[in-house]
């Protein structure tokens, strides 16, 4: 794997990923329960030869209140997460399999091989992660996809808000699910490179 430093969503950030598959969107390749090749992986695979072909992102940056002020609270919510569960993950803008597909962790801490995912999330939403006190399915794949990508062992699903208690979840490896999707991104990498190359014959035939 590469390790990339940049601040995410910016414009180095978002041309390091581009036409590449993202942890946030492995959810859309294989499903969690049955994991087997989701009904959304063509939609997919076609976002990311689009991006290949056009050399342009796809990726909408945060739109709606909820997720601007997670944004605004990154910075602060590492820091207090940091020092309220004795850890030292480091910013990090974006990490690259170099095999199509790559993720964007919250933070790393490399020396221990933990990565982080954090959420800054509206208080009800908090809640509900404090009593639920497991890993949120939504954000299974992403997670499991984040320690295939790094070869890390654990993982941490934090979430933080500033008038309530922190969420610190220890996630370990879950190495059947990381095989299958191993084996379902290889295949949508392996069927939008083909697609690409033959993108230049079929528009020119067209064009004729």
């Amino acid at each position: 794997m590469k390790i990339l430093t940049m601040e995410q969503r910016s414009d180095e950030w978002f041309a390091a990923r581009l036409g590449l598959f993202t942890a946030s969107s492995f959810a859309k390749i294989i499903t969690p329960k049955t994991m087997r090749l989701s009904s959304q992986a063509e939609g997919e695979i076609n976002k990311i030869i689009a991006e290949m072909y056009t050399g342009k992102s796809e990726v909408c940056t945060p739109q709606s209140d909820a997720m601007l002020r997670g944004v605004e609270l990154e910075e602060q919510a590492l820091e207090f997460f940091n020092f309220t569960n004795g850890h030292n993950f480091k910013e990090v803008g974006f990490v690259d399999s170099e095999n199509g597909y790559g993720c964007s962790p919250d933070g790393l801490e490399v020396e221990n091989k933990m990565g982080l995912e954090l959420k800054c999330p509206l208080s009800h939403t908090h809640i509900k992660y404090l009593r639920d006190g497991k890993l949120p399915e939504e954000y299974k794949l992403q997670i499991q996809g984040s320690l295939m990508i790094t070869g890390f062992d654990k993982w941490i699903f934090g979430s933080y808000h500033p008038d309530l208690p922190c969420v610190c979840i220890e996630v370990g490896r879950d190495e059947e699910l990381i095989e299958k999707l191993r084996a379902a991104l290889d295949s949508c990498v392996k069927t939008a490179k083909e697609v690409l190359e033959s993108l230049p014959k079929i528009k020119s035939e067209e064009t004729a």
